[in-house]
């Protein structure tokens, strides 16, 4: 449990952790990406052919599949619940990956739940992504 958590420290921390797990993508760095996933990581999507998947299925896609050229966060807001050993962040993601049937960059509203793993400020996991398209083409 984090006592007095000052959640403006962790907010920003959570977002570096976040920009973190994409640059660890773009640079096709597995074991850095890996550490930021809890084990029991889900992706929620609606365009996914069961509508989720786990830890393994996500990084099978993303590295296996495509590779992140570019990529940019908005972070709209981020909220601790449980005394501070869960945090909800509310971002805009924009990707340009290869392949891909255009160069347009791709855009999705995330809601990220982040758990807090140990007594360590800077130990959190990503358990949840729930990703919606915000492309309408």
């Amino acid at each position: 449990m984090l006592k007095n958590i000052d959640t403006r420290q962790q907010a920003a921390l959570l977002q570096k952790l976040s920009v973190d797990l994409m640059a660890a993508w773009k640079n096709a760095d597995r074991d850095a990406f890996s550490q930021l996933v809890h084990e029991d990581f889900l992706l929620v999507n609606d365009t996914l052919k069961n509508y989720s998947v786990d830890k393994p299925q996500w990084m099978t896609i993303l590295f296996d599949k495509f590779q992140l050229v570019t990529f940019n966060y908005d972070f709209y807001r981020t909220d601790f619940h449980c005394e501070g050993k869960m945090a909800i962040i509310l971002s805009r993601l924009s990707i340009h990956t290869t392949p891909h049937y255009n160069t347009a960059h791709r855009f999705y509203l995330n809601t990220d739940i982040w758990t807090h793993t140990s007594n360590k400020a800077d130990e959190w996991k990503l358990l949840l992504r729930k990703s919606a398209s915000l492309n309408f083409t």
